[in-house]
């Protein structure tokens, strides 16, 4: 999330988020007794005032904004969540083409700071992260009410589930990895494809995210 604070007089204190309504469901479904898959997705951007400190435990100070883009980055936060209902984990590319873009916390953030830019903010802090990656030869979308291609996304999403479950030791993320070489079934709040995987068809690299160039600002609040 991104906390925008304004010392003087009068004082703005204004905190905006996106985040899933029930995020344990939204990067991995429930699956019933009758191995029907339950997605719950659905996300919402929050802005509030003031900050929560036991949620906002460890801040940074990125930039500095004026105090009068302040409403037209509300409106983003508002635009942003009109144009991305859903809570994404992953982002699917196949070649040149992206068949899906993921929408998540991250997302929202990136493209957060990315909007201040353009409406004036600047920033003194460089923004370092990882990002994973299993690489495909094919994405393409899969009818999942045929039998196999059912079983299939089942195995996988069991398999993710105890990938993300506590206490799971280095060797068993590792081994649930390697598994994913029969291919993946990513989600886009619509429909499964599956990557077959070529190798390597795990790597990760780090990322350092910069905002630079000419600034082309954007009139949010009349998009709402």
């Amino acid at each position: 999330g991104i906390n925008a604070e304004y010392m003087g007089s009068p004082h703005l204190d204004k905190v905006s988020e996106y985040y899933a309504n029930n995020f344990e469901h939204a990067i991995n479904p429930v699956i019933d007794e009758n191995d029907n898959i339950i997605w719950d997705n659905l996300a919402s951007t929050h802005v509030v005032d003031g900050i929560d400190p036991d949620r906002w435990r460890f801040q940074t100070v990125i930039g500095y904004m004026p105090s009068e883009i302040l409403d037209q980055y509300i409106c983003y936060a508002k635009y942003y969540n009109s144009t991305n209902p859903k809570y994404l984990l992953f982002s699917v590319v196949d070649g040149s083409k992206t068949a899906f873009f993921s929408s998540n916390c991250m997302d929202f953030y990136h493209k957060s700071i990315l909007t201040l830019y353009n409406l004036g903010a600047t920033f003194n802090h460089q923004l370092n992260y990882t990002t994973a990656y299993m690489t495909g030869s094919v994405s393409k979308i899969v009818d999942d009410s045929q039998p196999q291609v059912h079983r299939n996304i089942l195995s996988y999403y069991k398999k993710f589930n105890h990938l993300i479950s506590d206490n799971v030791s280095l060797s068993e993320v590792v081994e649930v990895l390697q598994s994913f070489s029969n291919g993946t079934y990513p989600y886009d709040g619509y429909n499964y494809y599956y990557n077959r995987p070529v190798s390597p068809y795990f790597w990760y690299k780090d990322v350092v995210f910069n905002v630079y160039g000419p600034r082309v600002p954007v009139d949010w609040c009349s998009k709402l």
